[in-house]
Order: structure tokens, then C-alpha cells, then sequence
């Protein structure tokens, strides 16, 4: 079979397997890339397509080395610099992924999943704006992609609301929701804006529907939770926190929730054990530690309320990215330590000024 056959037959049986999602179509192609290449070594785009198929078989470390190959042959190879980007993403190495989406972009500007990738890294560094214009360009480049830019305005709603600027965020909500009305994870973000700006019923109404389009979204029950005591309805709260845990145990956001609605219920000792099983989940949950003060404050254990107080303004501290809803969250915690006598001045607010953060 010539290269050129070879490489036909292979591109068939790689696209068909990804589509399908079977493993064994996808084993195939890559047996016909390893084929192809060893009649020509130097095929960039073959070592390309090569490691896609084996980072899909799991083979990831293989996978690189074909990237790695591919882009010594044609360091203007824009698939192959996506392609290593992704791997970079799966092992949460953000800022490498970002380089390698920049040279796809460099070489291909139409590159869609490049600037789209680069957003979601843009957003786990916490360089919001940054990935606001990476999903804007997305959305510029293919103004007619309804499922495509249903997702980038989304995530740019997420960046908006997670520095503060919630009026912008809400559009931007609106709109994906406008182009992708079944996308559960949408309206699940929507909901927890509002939950944000304490529009609980709003809230409660859009996680409703998120758990309606996807009924494992376990995210979206434990935001409902928090919605309804907000709305002071914890039995209500409870049981959708429920759903959420047996969904994904180790949901932290869940348990937090159930500490306060419990707390709602004066229910203090449940109380605290679900706040220390939502920090022993996640250490950096500042509401849960508020939830778990509360708790400790309404027993009369003041110096366990105000430990616990103090553990969160630390743990706060020492965050390296921190969203505008913790930075309210840790003014609330320093005033209050402030009304306790246990600091002086508060600090915080002019921290979050400078950052450019909207609270």
C-alpha cells in the first residue's frame, strides 16, 4: 500500500473513531499512521494525527513525543502546537498550554479550538480579561456558530462575574442561553451569579432548569440548595443537597450548603460535622468556615467561632487566585473578627480595589 493510501485509510478510520468514541477503530488508525510513517519519517502531519490517536488511547507520553517530532519537522505545524496544548491542559500545566495555543494562533489564525483552549487556561490562571478577549475572538471569527459561541459567551459571563462586573456577566448569560437553551451548564452559572447577588428566586428558578436538562449535574443541585436557604427553605435545601452528594460525593460546595441550611434548622452539631467534611473536601471553602463559625457562635463557643474565623481569613491569604465572591466573603469574616477584637483594621477592601476587583 503506497503512503498516500496508507494515510487515506488512516484518516478514516481516526475520524470514525472519534466519532464514535471506539477505542478500537482508533487502534487501527494509529497502526496505519505508525505504517505511514516509517515510510516517510519526516510526515509532520501524519506524527500529528499519530499522537492524537494515541493521547485518545491514553498513551500520553507517546502522544508528546509525536507532537514534539511533528513540530522539529514543521515548527509551523499550527495542529501539532493545539494538539501539544491540550496535553499540557490535561496535567493542569496552564501557562505552557497557553505558549503552544499562541504558536498554534501565530501560524493559523483561524484556529477556533486554540483560542477557545487559551480562554479556559486564561481562566484556571486567573487571567480573566486575558480570556475574555481569547472567547470574544472566538466568537468574531465565527459569528454564525451557534453551539460554539452559545459556550464562549458563557465562559466569558464566568470571567465577568468571577472579577465582579455582574451587569456584564448577566448579558452574557442571557445570550449563551439565547443560542444553546438546553445547555445545562449555562443556566447552572447563571444561577450561581444570582445566588451570588443573593436574587435567590431567579436562582432557584434557573438551577431548576439546569437539573431538568441534566439531571446528574450535581453542581447545579448543590447551587439550588444554596439558593433555597437563601430563600429560608432548608428541608427544601436539604433534599437537593442530598442529590447532589449522591451524584458526586466528594462535592464540597454541598456539604457547605448542608452545614448551613442545618444551621437554618438549629441543627448546630450536624452542622458542624458537614462544614468540616466540606473543609476536609476543599480547605479553601470560606463559606463553609463561616457556615462552621455560625455554628459554633450559636452553641456558645465563642472561641472556637472566632478560631474558625481567623482559620478562613488565613487560608484566604494564602489563596493565589481568589474570585469577587471570597473577597466578600473574607471583608465579612474580617469585620466581624474586627467586632470579636481579634484584629484592628480591615484590609481587605482596599486589597480588592487595587486588584480591580467589583464587590
Amino acid at each position: 500500500m503506497s503512503l498516500e493510501t496508507t494515510l487515506k485509510y488512516a484518516d478514516i478510520y481516526f475520524r470514525r473513531g472519534k466519532r464514535t468514541n471506539n477505542p478500537e477503530i482508533i487502534r487501527t488508525a494509529a497502526k496505519l499512521y505508525e505504517k505511514a510513517i516509517k515510510k516517510n519519517p519526516r510526515h509532520s502531519k501524519a506524527r500529528n494525527h499519530y499522537g492524537v490517536a494515541l493521547d485518545l488511547l491514553g498513551m500520553v507520553d507517546k502522544a508528546v513525543e509525536q507532537f514534539a517530532e511533528a513540530l522539529t519537522l514543521d515548527p509551523k505545524n499550527a495542529d501539532a502546537h493545539n494538539n501539544l496544548g491540550q496535553i499540557y491542559l490535561q496535567t493542569n500545566k496552564f501557562k505552557e498550554g497557553i505558549e503552544e495555543f499562541d504558536k498554534a494562533i501565530l501560524h493559523d489564525p483561524y484556529q477556533f479550538a486554540a483560542y477557545r483552549s487559551k480562554g479556559y487556561a486564561l481562566i484556571r490562571i486567573n487571567e480573566l480579561e486575558r480570556a475574555i478577549e481569547a472567547y470574544e475572538r472566538v466568537i468574531r471569527l465565527d459569528p454564525g456558530n451557534t453551539t460554539r459561541n452559545a459556550t464562549a459567551y458563557a465562559n466569558i459571563g464566568f470571567a465577568l462575574s468571577t472579577i465582579g462586573r455582574f451587569d456584564e456577566a448577566i448579558e452574557k448569560f442571557k445570550e449563551a442561553i439565547r443560542l444553546e437553551p438546553k445547555s445545562s451548564d449555562a443556566h447552572t452559572n447563571f444561577g450561581v451569579l444570582l445566588n451570588t447577588l443573593k436574587r435567590f428566586d431567579e436562582a432557584a428558578k434557573k438551577l431548576v432548569i439546569a437539573t431538568q436538562l441534566n439531571p446528574k449535574n450535581s453542581e447545579a443541585y448543590a447551587n439550588l440548595g444554596l439558593a433555597l436557604t437563601g430563600l429560608n427553605k432548608p428541608e427544601e435545601a436539604i433534599e437537593n443537597l442530598a442529590k447532589a452528594i449522591r451524584i458526586n460525593p466528594n462535592i464540597a460546595l454541598a456539604y457547605g450548603a448542608m452545614g448551613l441550611a442545618l444551621n437554618q434548622l438549629k441543627r448546630y452539631n450536624d452542622a458542624i460535622n458537614c462544614c468540616n467534611l466540606a473543609i476536609k473536601l476543599d480547605d479553601t471553602n470560606l463559606a463553609a468556615r463561616i457556615y462552621l463559625a455560625a455554628a459554633y457562635s450559636a452553641k456558645g463557643n465563642i472561641k472556637l467561632s472566632r478560631q474558625s474565623y481567623e482559620t478562613a481569613l488565613c487560608r484566604f491569604r494564602q489563596q493565589k487566585y481568589k474570585t469577587s465572591a471570597e473577597y466578600h466573603a473574607a471583608i465579612r469574616i474580617e469585620k466581624l473578627l474586627i467586632d470579636m477584637g481579634a484584629i484592628k483594621e480591615a484590609e481587605i477592601e482596599k486589597e480588592a480595589a487595587l486588584k480591580g476587583m467589583h464587590i
